[in-house]
């Protein structure tokens, strides 16, 4: 009888060499496109921009404030500069999010303190997001410094440098 592999390094191995060779995914833009290759070229240029809307609707059905059926919007601009290729800064990067809400805030209708909702809020514009982030010792390290989310960072996958498995 012959000796038996592990199971775990199997998968590992195959793993390994079917990423290898694969094609690389191309890039999905969402509802507004590629802009005719314009963000495409951008992308290359070290630029990407998006834009993002979210609309809620919201009815309370017993009990609260008021019942009655309420809608709200985020706008939200994303924009991110990779310094490497816009100015040869290594692992370097600017990052900038504004937004904007508009609407009811549904919580006035429920008569709560804490939001129900992720978007609920009174109507706002604001710079949400300014960021320089730059990476050290093989993207094993980072200083980040300006205006940021105090959350972005916390549960969030590692990024793709310190994720990917290459074949020796």
């Amino acid at each position: 009888m012959g000796r038996s592999v592990p199971c775990p390094l199997v998968a590992l191995l195959c793993a390994t060499f079917v990423g290898a060779g694969a094609p690389e995914e191309p890039t999905v833009y969402g509802l507004s496109g590629g802009w005719g290759g314009a963000r495409d070229t951008l992308a290359e240029q070290g630029i990407a921009l998006d834009f993002s809307i979210t609309f809620e609707a919201n009815r309370v059905l017993s009990g609260g404030v008021k019942q009655h059926t309420t809608g709200h919007t985020l706008f939200d601009l994303n924009a991110s500069f990779d310094l490497d290729r816009i100015a040869g800064w290594k692992d370097a990067t600017l990052a900038f999010e504004a937004y904007v809400m508009r609407g009811h805030n549904p919580s006035q209708d429920v008569g709560d303190y804490q939001s129900f909702s992720d978007i609920s809020c009174d109507e706002l514009a604001q710079i949400a997001q300014v960021f320089y982030e730059q990476w050290f010792a093989d993207r094993t390290c980072r200083v980040k410094v300006g205006k940021m989310d105090a959350y972005a960072d916390f549960g969030a996958p590692a990024p793709p440098a310190m994720r990917t498995v290459t074949p020796s």
